[in-house]
């Protein structure tokens, strides 16, 4: 049995006055997030812990990469402490569907998808408010932040093709 969720957007992206602007941006990314990316960039995922909002993607070399949805952005780290997982997804054992402002519905297959990157090595590259995920000769994802209608303190973190 499918469960609908009403949802809008975590947050709005940012709007630049010009292609320069947002080029100068993205180039802001101070070096020791750069830094945090090469630690992983090119290395195998062993596994991933989920629970519908707190992603925690497992290295080869031993670190983690953490991943939710923050109030204007989505916030990641990397971490060499396995991360512990709180909560969990209420609708395991049942479809999701997310059913955007517009009517346009999107099926929450987090675990199809996340599925694809174990045994794989992947790199990210962040934005100022996005951070992408792919891997060699596959589709390049986005993470981005759902927001319960109902209850506005109830995010989601959507992993979705680019």
């Amino acid at each position: 049995m499918s469960k609908l969720i009403r949802v809008s957007h975590g947050f709005s992206p940012n709007a630049y006055a010009s292609i320069s602007e947002a080029i100068s941006v993205s180039k802001s990314i101070c070096a020791s997030r750069k830094m945090k990316c090469e630690s992983i960039n090119g290395h195998i995922v062993n596994s991933y812990q989920f629970n519908g909002v707190f992603l925690a993607l497992s290295f080869d070399n031993g670190k983690y990469l953490i991943v939710f949805p923050g109030k204007k952005q989505i916030e990641w780290d990397i971490v060499v402490d396995k991360p512990e997982m709180t909560g969990q997804i209420n609708s395991c054992d049942s479809d999701t569907i997310f059913e955007l402002p517009n009517g346009n519905q999107i099926v929450w297959n987090w675990k199809e998808t996340l599925d694809t990157f174990v045994g794989r090595q992947v790199a990210i590259s962040p934005s100022d408010q996005f951070l992408f995920i792919f891997y060699r000769e596959g589709p390049e994802y986005i993470f981005t932040s759902l927001v319960d209608k109902k209850d506005t303190n109830r995010q989601y973190l959507l992993l979705s093709e680019a």
